[in-house]
Order: C-alpha cells, then structure tokens, then sequence
C-alpha cells in the first residue's frame, strides 16, 4: 500500500523489494530492484541485491550481468569474483568460472586457496597434468596449508599412488596434532 501510495519513494520500493525476496517472491523482487537501478543508477549497490534476487529467480546469465556491472563499478574483489564463480560452475559454464579464480589467483597471488581451486577444478576434469601444475603453485605460496594436503591426497588417489595419498591423509593428521598441542590443547595417544 506504501508504494501504491508514493511510487516514488526510494525506501518504500526498497523495502518491498526485500520482503518480497524474503518471502520467495523472486521475479517480484527483481522487477522491484530493476526499476531501482535504472532510477537510481548512482546507488551501485542495488546491482548486488537485483543480482541476488536473479539468481534465486533461475536468470543465471542476468544475475551474472548484474555482478559485472557492480564489478565495473567498484572493481575487482573476492565477493563478487566468487559469486560469479559459482554462477559460472551452476550454469555449467567451467572455463568462465576458471576466468574468475584465474583473475583471483593473479590479483592474490601470496594466497595458496586460488591455486588449489583450480587444480581441484582440473582434477575434477580429470586434467591430472593442470591439477598438479596448481597444486605445486599453491605449495610454493604455503606448504602448510590444509586443502594443499587434502587436495594433494585426492591427486594421489586419482593417479592410483595409494601409499602417497595415505601419506597426506598422515601429514595432514600430524599437522592437525602439532597445531592442536601448540594451542595447548590436551592431546591423546
């Protein structure tokens, strides 16, 4: 009724809006959140929510649109790169979503997670060659990191070196008990 009322109202339109994506109106909400952005195109922000409200309405691809344009803005950050991302991997678009972690592994480049994405990506691909190339990048930033044994131990096991992936699954165990007694946690034989 407040809309109704004064159509023009930023907050009221806004507010309705949200509750309609609340409320799993989500074409509703994105309508809402369209008119927002064409009337108020200096308010980047409602580029993120009529992107949310898209992709819980199934329009991937405009959802996607959306972040672009809200990226273009502001510019380049881990938030909107993962949630297209994972747009991309919904869409079954794999190499776009390569794009993304590729762009994050380069602006990032002293953090291991990026590189163990992607090799995750290759090896679920069954790209052992690529996978490995990631892997030994994410070694190279941080040996210690967990998801490098995890992945690690996945590679070996998809390669059929059983006694190597044993031996991450080892690694990552004596690593877990090292961290575990030097935050003075009691440990068990």
């Amino acid at each position: 009724k407040a809309v109704a009322y004064a159509p023009s109202n930023f907050h009221y339109k806004l507010a309705l809006a949200s509750l309609s994506l609340n409320i799993g109106m989500y074409g509703e909400a994105a309508e809402i959140y369209r008119e927002l952005v064409k009337t108020y195109p200096g308010k980047v922000e409602l580029n993120y929510y009529l992107a949310e409200a898209l992709t819980q309405a199934g329009e991937i691809g405009e959802a996607i649109d959306r972040f672009n344009d809200l990226e273009n803005a502001v510019g380049m950050n881990e938030a909107l790169s993962t949630q297209k991302y994972k747009l991309y991997m919904q869409i079954e678009e794999p190499e776009k979503a390569f794009g993304e972690l590729k762009k994050l592994a380069d602006k990032y480049p002293s953090d291991a997670r990026y590189p163990i994405l992607i090799g995750d990506l290759y090896l679920q691909r069954n790209d052992t060659v690529e996978a490995y190339e990631y892997y030994q990048k994410a070694h190279g930033i941080d040996p210690s990191n967990p998801y490098y044994t995890v992945s690690m131990a996945n590679y070996y096991e998809a390669v059929g070196d059983r006694a190597a992936a044993e031996n991450q699954i080892r690694t990552a165990q004596l690593v877990k008990r090292k961290d575990r007694f030097l935050h003075g946690d009691v440990i068990a034989p």
